[in-house]
């Protein structure tokens, strides 16, 4: 069994680059699998990975991945400082975001918009692999018209970065021109979710932050998010959202754009035109239309099973064990669960 040790700098799958790495380990179920992380273990992770024992580094020494001597290393954001040694493993330096980062033998970056900041081209793009969420039970139902109810939904990273308090006037706004609207949040800080019920209308649902509850996507209308002043340089949860349906309305700014500049769901370039999109997506057949196109662009882009194909897909790289794209969505395969 070929072994694959992936290194990044969290130790949590809310979010961030741990996301990615558990995902790439699902695309590769006949791997022995590695994780070394730079943060805290945090017990979500511990949760969810199905591979060797995830451990925590304070840097990455090149001789203890001789002594493991994994078939490849996958380095998700690595620092150069973080670095002391060398190593003969096959290594990838997956680009994240815009860092200083450890100049491995491959380069290749999670969007084009990021390649694009390091003067790379759309050759070196490899956009990140995202699981279909375990589908629960009940899920959206019809719509029949345009004053009927509609579900959006907030995803992200739990914390004040992903959540500035700019948002609350964002949120007013949308609240009083769309009574219809009913809001669910997931890991929005305790301090601001009564600011956020009044914003709402006290029409707000709260979820705590949970890989699990990448489910409620299948439930949700819409998945808004806009922020003032970060740039995301790839939309994990834009791809989620878009292989369940759920239609994404999103800043036009950063990788959200390659994401949908084909269709799918709608960028905006500010508060009245999320307004305006939101008027665009209650309208059942228009709503239908968008979570049609953007399931069939997530799947031909961010599957388990696509993103393994993209890494055979390239010589050295020849005969990988690979998930099967329809398995991929069935709770316990590989002995990875969507439902931890």
């Amino acid at each position: 069994m070929p072994t694959l040790l992936q290194v990044c700098n969290v130790g949590t799958v809310l979010g961030g680059t741990g996301a990615c790495a558990f995902s790439v380990a699902r695309s590769l179920p006949r791997y022995s699998h590695h994780l070394w992380c730079f943060g805290e273990i945090r017990q979500d992770l511990k949760e969810v990975w199905r591979g060797a024992a995830p451990r925590h580094i304070e840097r990455l020494d090149g001789e203890e991945i001789s002594r493991l001597n994994p078939d490849k290393v996958i380095l998700h954001n690595t620092g150069c400082g973080r670095v002391v040694g060398e190593w003969r493993s096959k290594t990838v330096q997956y680009v994240h975001s815009r860092i200083d980062f450890y100049r491995a033998e491959k380069i290749r970056y999670c969007s084009r918009y990021l390649a694009r900041l390091y003067g790379a081209g759309e050759e070196q793009v490899w956009w990140q692999p995202v699981p279909l969420p375990f589908r629960p039970k009940v899920i959206r139902q019809p719509r029949r018209f345009a004053t009927d109810d509609l579900v959006v939904g907030r995803l992200c990273t739990p914390g004040m970065k992903k959540y500035p308090r700019e948002v609350l006037q964002v949120y007013e706004l949308l609240s009083n021109s769309h009574p219809h609207i009913r809001w669910e949040f997931v890991g929005a800080p305790v301090e601001l979710r009564d600011a956020l019920q009044n914003a709402c209308g006290q029409r707000a649902t709260f979820h705590p932050a949970g890989w699990a509850r990448r489910e409620l996507l299948w439930t949700w209308d819409v998945l808004l998010y806009s922020h003032p002043t970060l740039t995301e340089t790839f939309g994990r949860t834009v791809a989620e959202a878009m292989r369940t349906g759920c239609v994404p309305i999103v800043d036009a700014r950063g990788g959200f754009v390659e994401q949908l500049e084909d269709g799918g769901g709608v960028l905006c370039q500010n508060p009245q035109e999320f307004v305006a999109a939101l008027t665009q997506a209650s309208w059942p057949e228009v709503w239908g239309e968008l979570s049609a196109m953007g399931r069939r662009i997530a799947d031909e882009r961010y599957s388990l099973g696509v993103f393994a194909r993209r890494l055979e897909g390239e010589k050295e790289d020849e005969g990988l064990g690979m998930i099967d794209d329809r398995r991929e969505g069935r709770v316990g395969w590989g002995g990875w669960c969507d439902a931890a």
